[in-house]
């Protein structure tokens, strides 16, 4: 016999501040979930509506719930080495990071 008693479930969720002054979210155990708000309140908000959805969609294609594993969110640093002989280096897309173009440009 199935019950039909609700279960609360967590989701890791990231919210990163983003251009606009708002934050997008995240939610990496539910693949292409994305969501965005004018605040953090407002991104939270957004974010269990979109989960909610998301969860229900499933529930209807009666696929899995997917369950979280154990994660750890760590930063690393990198030395990134730029050829300065090669002048169309800096102009690329991805040289506009300021301490990039400090390296590629020095005073």
């Amino acid at each position: 016999m199935k019950s039909n008693r609700k279960r609360a479930r967590e989701f890791t969720t990231f919210f990163e501040a983003n251009e606009h002054g708002g934050y997008t979210v995240t939610v990496p155990v539910l693949p292409g979930l994305v969501t965005k708000g004018k605040n953090l309140r407002h991104a939270r908000t957004m974010a269990k509506d979109a989960v909610r959805c998301y969860v229900e969609g499933l529930k209807k294609a009666k696929e899995p719930i997917p369950l979280e594993r154990e994660s750890t969110q760590v930063k690393i640093s990198i030395v990134a080495y730029v050829d300065l002989k090669n002048p169309t280096l800096a102009k690329g897309a991805r040289m506009r990071h300021p301490q990039i173009q400090r390296l590629a440009h020095p005073a």
